[in-house]
Order: structure tokens, then sequence, then C-alpha cells
């Protein structure tokens, strides 16, 4: 016999099998017994954000050219963010 345990997800449905348990936590639960999954998905959407951003400050200055007002020898915008 397998147990399969799935969120309480509305897709997620019973299955009928006699070699298979299906088992659903109860509602607002993943989080404890998944604590990690908040931190991973925190650090992921940080480092995507970032990466999003300088990709944008990048082709938006490739575009344009020199932010106005930046003088010469000044830090650049992509390492400032």
């Amino acid at each position: 016999m397998v147990a399969l345990i799935a969120d309480n997800q509305v897709s997620h449905e019973a299955v009928e099998d006699e070699r298979l348990l299906f088992i659903t936590l109860p509602p607002n639960t993943t989080a404890v017994f998944q604590p990690l999954d908040p931190g991973v998905i925190e650090c992921l959407k940080r480092r995507y954000k970032r990466r999003f951003l300088e990709g944008l400050i990048r082709f938006h200055i490739s575009s344009v050219g020199t932010p106005a007002g930046s003088a010469a020898g000044a830090i650049p915008v992509v390492l400032a963010v």
C-alpha cells in the first residue's frame, strides 16, 4: 500500500484504489507541515525581483543612454540597487 498525502486543495480529488491510501491535510496546515516553503519561496521571489529590475535598468540605460544627471565616475544604477 502507498500513502499519498495532499493539501486540502479543491483540485485534489480522492482516488479510489485498494493499493493507495489518499490522505488530505486539514485546511490552512500546509505551512505547519512544510515550514521551509515560505522561506525558500521568499528567497526565490527576492532574487527574481532583483534580477528582473536589474535587467529592466540595463535595458533602459542601453536604449536611452546614461540616466539624466549622472556624472562620469558615478556608481552605476544597477550596482546601487
